[in-house]
Formats: structure tokens, sequence, C-alpha cells
């Protein structure tokens, strides 16, 4: 009969393995996204929402527009007469354009994730600089874990649109601060200062699934406290 020394070396080992696979587990969680086909049209700058709550199963997002203007819009891409947005943007967007301000865009998790990512475009008339930032705290507070930027090149009526990324080696981003827009614009009609003043969708969130691997881990430990009483 093996020796309470024994399965307790067995039970450690183990308890090792299954928290390796959890680590694994998460790293391939299926992302979640908030593609906005759900949510109802508010028009293109009317400034309907100050703050919009997407939920799903494993999380909920909360965006705002902290600051003055606060509001913003979610936009029917169909209104649109010159173009079209690309087909995975579907028909639904955040629209910024009840004031092109520079006030930037924040959204909350209700917990901790890894990665972020979220489409911003334009349609071309001028250049666009884009950023994203992730925090470690709510409504970009805390550490700032990392930031990616990128540009849309202004010319002609054609969508243009990249994809911002942001991510963390452990769940550890509560909020994300994002906006993309043009600082300064010269025209035949007077130099414009337009920096938020893209469009946002499908947001793409990698969220650690829950697995009954915690369960097994939590059992492991019991028996390892048991084995030590014994001992």
């Amino acid at each position: 009969m093996p020796s309470h020394r024994s399965i307790y070396h067995k039970l450690a080992f183990l308890m090792g393995f299954v928290a390796w696979g959890l680590i694994f587990n998460s790293a391939l969680a299926s992302p979640i996204v908030f593609d906005l086909e759900d949510q109802a049209q508010t028009g293109f700058n009317g400034g309907a929402l100050t703050s919009l709550t997407l939920t799903h199963p494993q999380l909920s997002m909360t965006i705002t527009r902290p600051g003055a203007p606060s509001q913003f819009d979610i936009y029917d891409v169909n209104d649109i007469e010159n173009a079209t947005f690309p087909g995975d943007w579907g028909v639904r967007s955040i629209s910024p354009w009840y004031s092109n301000a520079g006030t930037a865009f924040v959204a909350n998790f209700d917990r901790p994730v890894r990665s972020v990512s979220i489409d911003m475009g334009d349609f071309g008339g001028d250049p666009d600089d884009l950023f994203i930032e992730a925090y470690s705290g709510i409504d970009a507070a805390g550490m700032m874990v990392q930031s990616a930027t990128a540009m849309l090149p202004e010319g002609g009526s054609a969508f243009t649109e990249a994809t911002l990324t942001v991510a963390a080696p452990t769940p550890e981003i509560w909020s994300v601060r994002f906006r993309g827009g043009t600082e300064s614009f010269s025209t035949p009609f007077g130099t414009f200062s337009i920096p938020n003043s893209v469009y946002y969708d499908n947001f793409t969130i990698a969220v650690p699934e829950p697995t009954t691997g915690v369960m097994l881990l939590l059992a492991m430990i019991g028996g390892l406290s048991a084995v030590r009483r014994r001992s």
C-alpha cells in the first residue's frame, strides 16, 4: 500500500500538471466578440448615448466617453450613400460624430481580460491617427499595461480600417481607452481639428474560460490537505 508520503508527492505532481493545463487552456480561450449588430440605431450624430453596456455570459463591457462632450451614437451604415463598410463590420458601429472633439472612449470590463482588439475605420477624406491603451484599473486608471497605434491614410472616399490590439501575459486588463481622428487637417477652406472622427466596431476580448480543471485542482488541494493531516 502506498505511503502517505508517496500519495502526497503524486498529488503535488498532479496539481502542478493541472495548473499548467489551466494556464494553457486560458491562452486558448475563445474570444468574445461584441459586433454591435444587436443594438438599435440611434442616428449619425444625435448624441443619444452616454453609456453602452454589452453583455455576454462570461463578460460585460461598458463603453463611455468621459469628459465633455460625452455623447455618441450607434449608426446604421446603410445610411451612407457613397460607400459601405466591409462585410465583417455589418451595419452597426459606434459613431462619435455628435462632436468630433478630442474626448476619447473608455471601455470597462467586469472582470480582468487578457487582450482587447477594436476595429477602427473611416472614409478617407482625411488622415486618421488611431490609438488604444490598456489599463490595470477601471476608467483607464492604474498602470498602463500596453498601447498600440496605427494610421489611416487620406485620399478619396474609400473606406479604410485597422484593427488595434492590446494584450497582457495574464488577465490584468480592466479597461481600455481608445480614439481615432485627425489633430490637424488642412483644406482650401481652412485647417480643422477632428481628433475623434472614426467609426468603431468588432470589440474582440480574450477572457479565460471557466474549466472543470478548476474543480479538479480544488479537489486535489483538499486531498493533499487530508494526506498532510494524516501524516
